[in-house]
Order: C-alpha cells, then sequence, then structure tokens
C-alpha cells in the first residue's frame, strides 16, 4: 500500500526572520521536513505534495531544496487564505483519482503567524504544540499506519471507542 503525504505551508510575513535570518515560515518547514527525515517516514513516502500559499501582497517565494527533490511535488498558490482549502481540495482530487486505498498523512506550518506577532513564551507553547503533533504523526507513524488497518483516521487524539 503506498503512502503519500500532503503539507500546507502558509508563507505569513517574509519580512519575519528567525535569529538566523531565515524567514520563520522557512523555518518550520524546515523542521517539519527534518523530523519527516529523522523519523524514517520520508523513506516510505511515495510521493509528498507541498502546497506553498503566498499572500498576494507578499514577493513571489521560492524553495529550490525542495523544487528539486523528485519526491516532492511543490505547487505555488497565490490563492492566500489563512485556511488550508486549496491543500485539502488538492488532496480530495488525488484521493479521487486513486483507485485503492492508500495511507495519506497530513501536515502543515501550524503556527507561522503565531511566531510572527505574539510573546517568546507563546512561541515556546507554538513550537512544543508543533513537536508534539509530529511526534505521533512522524516518529510514531508505524502506530497510525497500524492503527489505518482498522480505522479510517489515526492521529494523537483519536481513541477507539468500540464503534466504526
Amino acid at each position: 500500500m503506498s503512502k503519500f503525504m500532503f503539507y500546507h505551508c502558509t508563507v505569513y510575513d517574509t519580512l519575519k526572520l528567525n535569529e538566523q535570518g531565515e524567514a520563520l515560515w522557512k523555518e518550520r518547514l524546515d523542521e517539519s521536513f527534518g523530523r519527516c527525515k529523522k523519523s524514517g517516514l520520508y523513506d516510505e513516502l511515495e510521493k509528498i505534495h507541498l502546497l506553498v500559499n503566498c499572500d498576494k501582497d507578499f514577493m513571489t517565494v521560492e524553495i529550490p531544496e525542495y523544487d528539486k527533490d523528485p519526491k516532492i511535488e511543490v505547487r505555488y498558490s497565490k490563492e492566500y487564505a489563512r485556511q488550508e482549502t486549496e491543500t485539502a481540495a488538492w488532496l480530495w482530487d488525488f484521493c479521487n483519482s486513486l483507485e485503492d486505498n492508500h495511507q495519506i498523512f497530513y501536515d502543515h506550518s501550524k503556527g507561522v503567524m503565531r511566531k510572527t506577532i505574539s510573546p517568546p513564551d507563546m512561541c515556546r507553547r507554538v513550537d512544543l504544540w508543533n513537536e508534539y503533533l509530529e511526534y505521533w504523526t512522524m516518529y510514531r507513524w508505524k502506530d497510525c499506519v497500524e492503527a489505518l488497518n482498522t480505522h479510517h483516521t489515526a492521529s494523537c487524539f483519536i481513541k477507539h471507542t468500540g464503534g466504526h
């Protein structure tokens, strides 16, 4: 059974930089993909679908290291919305094009906007939240795959209650 990932990256305020001079949205994207690779999930995925959603008022962004990766299909969008509707539509169309069941992982650049407007203690909470979510979906990805043998979805919050 093939495994795919969809990742929604919102480019929010390209002028907000971390201490190393890198845009906060790029830092978040690199964190996620770093965890994906370190966990071994990256090697198991057949394809990663990455939607980079840019605010129309910001410059066009490019991420050549992702564009050049043959495992990653990158789409750039200027249809800026804070929701992930464009990525969800891409995911929907992709799943409807498949003939058999496949395992789909989903992630996003959660917290990028918060890190541009929030005080440091809130930013630390956002970082911890991302680490928690990605621990269960990336470092424990095998548990998610196992859960998909008997459930339609798997995440850190879904618990078996006896129903389907």
